[in-house]
């Protein structure tokens, strides 16, 4: 039998890593790369454009944002995935598994909506510098981090990872792209640059459905 040759044995080894990667990682990697890139652009872009007092009130917001969002609704991704996977698996639909997941994810928004509605008075003391622009960004990003989170999960456990990876990627791009504009026009307000963070996890989310 003869020996295999060098393009062959290359092949082998190309072949064998594929196996041992599981499915999906390098959509969902280049997804995180993306979003990890564009967010530090995003602050360091508009840290320059807004100067250290405004950027402050965003930096409050930002942080928001990221602990609201996924704090709130990773376990409707994580618990949609595992669902959707299990009854793709046994050849059943999904639709009524992500349409309870959806309900109940729209229900925790508008809860969170309320307590923000009667906590707005002391976030625009304490964090937001009088600016109610910003409490509604924020609103927005509840909403927008409902739809996306269970889209994700549904994606992800449909097995359709390149989506999934473009969801991840499209919040930052989306975000990093209005913050280019806004600093190509030279804006210095804090309004414009809040509805980019609030509506980028929306504008992801619905990219995804």
């Amino acid at each position: 039998m003869p020996e295999p040759t060098e393009q062959a044995r290359s092949a082998e080894i190309v072949n064998a890593i594929r196996q041992a990667i599981p499915e999906g990682t390098l959509p969902a990697r280049t997804g995180l790369l993306v979003a990890g890139t564009t967010s530090y652009a995003f602050l360091v872009l508009s840290a320059r454009g807004l100067g250290p007092a405004r950027y402050a009130t965003l930096s409050a917001l930002w942080a928001l944002v990221f602990v609201a969002g996924p704090g709130f609704f990773i376990p409707f991704e994580q618990e949609v995935s595992r669902a959707v996977a299990a009854r793709h698996a046994r050849h059943v639909g999904a639709g009524p598994v992500v349409r309870r997941a959806a309900a109940a994810a729209a229900a925790v928004a508008g809860a969170l909506l309320i307590v923000t509605a009667v906590a707005a008075p002391a976030m625009l003391d304490h964090l937001f510098d009088s600016n109610g622009v910003v409490i509604f960004a924020f609103a927005v990003s509840l909403v927008g981090s409902a739809l996306q989170f269970v889209t994700r999960g549904t994606l992800s456990g449909s097995g359709r990872f390149r989506e999934y990876g473009g969801i991840l990627g499209a919040e930052g791009l989306v975000r990093l792209v209005g913050c280019v504009i806004l600093v190509a026009v030279v804006s210095h307000s804090t309004s414009a640059f809040a509805l980019v963070v609030g509506f980028s996890p929306l504008l992801a989310g619905a990219a995804g459905t």
